[in-house]
């Protein structure tokens, strides 16, 4: 979310560079703790789709559609592409965000 906000979200004219890489480089991290969970298992909780692949896909979604150069992990690429082609995500998670481009206020 920080990401998000700093970047996505702020006018470009106040946008912090150096805050902005230092909440890109904690996503990174936290992708690979994704990845490195998805070593075992299909999906973060187990081998079936729950609960817990839902809010980290979320944010997989607006961290690749926000317009920055980034990239994932293999499996957690993988696990991403999985999710991208559930109906479900297709139809709730996967939703046009653009009108909050350099909107800081709801």
């Amino acid at each position: 979310m920080r990401l998000f906000w700093r970047f996505y979200r702020m006018p470009e004219h106040k946008r912090d560079t150096e805050e902005i890489q230092r909440a890109r480089r904690a996503c990174e991290r936290h992708y690979r703790l994704i990845d490195a969970e998805l070593e075992q298992r299909r999906y973060l909780a187990g081998d079936r789709f729950s609960l817990a692949d839902i809010p980290a896909g979320t944010t997989l979604y607006r961290y690749q559609k926000m317009g920055l150069d980034t990239a994932l992990p293999a499996r957690a690429a993988e696990w991403y592409a999985n999710l991208c082609q559930r109906p479900a995500f297709q139809n709730r998670v996967m939703t046009p965000f653009s009108e909050l481009r350099g909107r800081e206020s709801f």
